[in-house]
């Protein structure tokens, strides 16, 4: 079970989910097999030119029982060079505890805070109950 959610919020288009209304994300560079660089294109109503969102995504194996995911972003208009700026940092940890399976999602908020918070803890059907 934890192999499966580690892969889960890796893989591309599982990340862009809980950032985004859509999953259309694509790899476009991977330097190695845990650092690629994902792009998506889009456009709306407020602007008339494509937006295009560039992440780099990580994973890092702290431990056999520990691993760490982080996504930094930048969105780039294509004729607004000033207007580069990064968003949506953030990132999971994810560890097997004694009976559970435990993701801490961070996000970077501003001003070198962050913000922390258990996004949810998964527990088998065996050890409900037990601490």
């Amino acid at each position: 079970m934890y192999n499966d959610i580690v892969k889960m919020l890796y893989e591309t288009k599982d990340l862009y989910s809980f950032g985004s209304n859509d999953n259309k994300g694509k790899v476009i560079r991977e330097y190695y097999p845990n650092l690629k660089m994902i792009q998506r294109s889009y456009q709306n109503d407020s602007t008339p030119f494509n937006t295009y969102s560039f992440s780099l995504t990580t994973k890092v194996e702290q431990s056999e029982n520990a691993t760490i995911i982080g996504k930094a972003s930048i969105d780039i208009y294509d004729d607004i060079v000033l207007n580069d700026n990064f968003i949506n940092q953030f990132g999971f940890v994810i560890e097997i505890k004694s009976y559970h399976v435990a993701i801490t999602y961070l996000k970077y908020i501003d001003h070198y805070r962050s913000h922390q918070k258990s996004l949810l803890n998964v527990y088998c059907r065996g050890c409900e109950g037990k601490k």
